[in-house]
């Protein structure tokens, strides 16, 4: 699952979804998902190979693709703002 955070990040809401129409038993599902990161930290993890490419952006346009980035990927509003306003300090 550490490599997958990696190559396809998602939530962890998002990642339990998936596991769940896997099959995956929930108990093993809330074991595994224990051990991440808090969602700050993965949504963060997300952009970061994103974020090079678009700091030449302005700000609008940054937060817009990191907006619609991190929402498709299954993370909220509020961990939206928090890694917006930590790329843009």
């Amino acid at each position: 699952m550490a490599a997958r955070t990696k190559s396809r990040p998602k939530s962890k809401l998002a990642l339990k979804v998936e596991l769940m129409q896997k099959g995956i038993a929930r108990e093993q599902i809330e074991e595994t998902l224990a051990s991440f990161p808090d969602e700050e930290e993965l949504a963060r993890i997300a952009v970061e190979k994103k974020v090079k490419r678009w700091q030449a952006l302005g700000e609008v346009e940054f937060k817009k693709k990191l907006q619609a980035y991190l929402l498709a990927r299954g993370f909220g509003y509020e961990i939206v703002k928090k890694t917006f306003a930590f790329f843009t300090k």
